[in-house]
């Protein structure tokens, strides 16, 4: 890859050679030069070299992941979502649940105690039954004695 650039002295045509070469022959006159490396002034065109030779893929790539982040960002918010409506779900199935049970016992306690006044109700006929029965046995019982 080259990295660095300079005009040829001698035609003005662009020398270009890799970091670190000591020596290059202009491409278009072909006069060879050795090449001195100034650190600061090296360093400065490198980064701009290196600038000037970022691609616009090397930009897309950039793009690409911004694109990327915003797709699992957009992602882990609908994922976040729907856990949340999943969980609001399930508390209010919980509730409904708990809602219908406390119904149902509370009917079946209103049907066991309708059933408990039933059921005196009935003792109580059945007594006074009892009762008119044993009464007509003995008004019976009297009569036959009084015939006899």
């Amino acid at each position: 890859m080259k990295i660095i650039e300079k005009k040829c002295p001698n035609c003005g045509a662009n020398l270009d050679f890799k970091v670190g070469e000591r020596d290059t022959a202009c491409g278009s006159c072909r006069r060879k030069f050795a090449i001195e490396y100034n650190h600061d002034e090296d360093l400065n065109e490198l980064k701009q070299s290196a600038l000037n030779n970022l691609s616009a893929k090397d930009f897309d790539l950039t793009a690409d992941r911004r694109r990327a982040k915003i797709i699992m960002l957009f992602i882990a918010v609908i994922v976040i979502i729907g856990c949340t409506v999943a969980v609001i779900n399930f508390v209010r199935t919980r509730q409904d649940e708990q809602n219908r049970k406390s119904e149902y016992e509370q009917s079946v306690e209103e049907m066991n105690q309708k059933a408990k006044e039933r059921a005196e109700e009935m003792k109580k006929e059945y007594d006074e039954q009892v009762e008119k029965f044993e009464n007509e046995q003995k008004e019976r019982i009297e009569e036959m004695k009084s015939q006899q």
